[in-house]
């Protein structure tokens, strides 16, 4: 017999904005442990994979009266129901598990996927399990991934550019938003994936959800196609002081893709920042490797007007209306 356990805010904390946050911190784990602790790491993965099958719905009988009822999902629709954290938890001690319970655990996870088979238990066995990829592959296929619930799961089990594509043609491509699902295409794919997360930055929701978090995985991404993704969005504020942060850390970087980018484009923002790059890394400067010989003239005229460095930045402040570090 399973007994469904859900804490409601009020019993809590009484603040919906931090409810969840306790809940991952300190119920969920400690209740997840005691599963394990006094029935074993294959009944808490199968309660795992059960509990995503309901989802906690609150109507409302009175003017202050409400009333929690749990709700199984519909089998076959990609849903994924119940708090992400157990299987969060779950996924993470598996991982850990001894060798004889590893292999109990995948042998049980295996029946759930079949019986009941539906939409849910394949998506929480395949999130549980992320290196057994039939499993991800053939959920690759299901028809619910636009559901967020069931994409963001399956995203954490990707591991191939092929699996990438075919998911962003399942989820319509709008999925993966928040700094988490970024942080996983890039761990798991690995750096040849920056080249579908930068399509973001022209996308349909820049400037929306997950827009600033994808900004600051681009300043950090050790890859031309990030910062040549942020040269070709400069006009944008956000997307114009990213760069700037980009090229304070990969200097090398910056003095060969500005300097191209100047040189194809002649553009007086660009043709300030070399400037003031070049004055703070005069070495990169008389590489000939790294700088475009077309530029040569902006950085000659920027040695003999004598411009002191602070007067460079202030130009490029005064252009950007940011802080330039």
């Amino acid at each position: 017999m399973y007994v469904i356990v859900n804490r409601d805010y009020r019993a809590c904390c009484m603040s919906m904005s931090q409810h969840w946050d306790h809940m991952d911190s300190v119920d969920t784990p400690n209740l997840f442990d005691s599963w394990i602790i006094q029935h074993g790491v294959e009944f808490a993965a199968e309660a795992a994979v059960l509990q995503s099958g309901l989802t906690a719905n609150r109507p409302r009988p009175g003017a202050t009266e409400w009333s929690d009822r749990l709700e199984p999902l519909d089998d076959h629709e990609g849903g994924v129901g119940g708090a992400y954290a157990p299987a969060w938890w779950m996924r993470a001690r598996l991982a850990a598990a001894p060798e004889a319970d590893h292999r109990a655990v995948l042998e049980r996870l295996a029946v759930l996927r079949s019986d009941p088979g539906t939409d849910w238990a394949r998506l929480t066995t395949s999130y549980l399990a992320p290196h057994v990829q039939d499993w991800v592959d053939a959920d690759l296929s299901l028809t619910g991934l636009t559901r967020p619930s069931a994409a963001w799961r399956l995203l954490a089990s990707l591991t191939t550019m092929e699996q990438f594509e075919r998911y962003i043609t399942a989820t319509g491509g709008d999925s993966y938003r928040w700094d988490t699902h970024l942080y996983n295409v890039l761990t798991q794919i690995g750096p040849d994936s920056a080249d579908k997360l930068v399509q973001r930055l022209g996308g349909p929701r820049a400037g929306h959800a997950g827009f600033d978090e994808l900004l600051a995985i681009l300043v950090r991404l050790p890859r031309d196609v990030a910062y040549q993704a942020l040269l070709d969005h400069h006009e944008r504020e956000p997307v114009a002081k990213a760069l700037t942060q980009a090229t304070v850390r990969y200097p090398r970087r910056a003095m060969r893709l500005l300097s191209r980018q100047l040189a194809d484009t002649g553009e007086a923002e660009f043709a300030l920042r070399l400037q003031i790059h070049a004055r703070r890394h005069p070495g990169l400067a008389s590489e000939p490797t790294l700088v475009d010989e077309r530029v040569l003239p902006w950085l000659e005229s920027t040695s003999r007007d004598k411009l002191p460095r602070w007067m460079l930045e202030r130009r490029l402040r005064n252009l950007l209306r940011e802080d330039y570090y």
